[in-house]
């Protein structure tokens, strides 16, 4: 786990409270932000993923060379 799976958490947590509220309020645009935020979330946690998957292939390969 790296920080960008903890800022993708919480853009995905913010922006499903942003929804939410949207949609108790009736704010189209509301709703719009909070699931626009929830894709950014997303994102970040898919980049984290990345990130993890190819330290842990370098590191393979070190062993491997080694």
């Amino acid at each position: 786990m790296n920080s960008h799976h903890v800022k993708g958490a919480m853009h995905s947590v913010k922006g499903k409270l942003k929804e939410t509220t949207g949609h108790v309020l009736r704010n189209r645009s509301l709703v719009t932000e909070g699931k626009v935020q929830q894709l950014k979330g997303i994102v970040h946690f898919g980049y984290g993923n990345i990130k993890d998957s190819v330290s842990h292939l370098r590191s393979n390969v070190r062993k491997i060379i080694a």
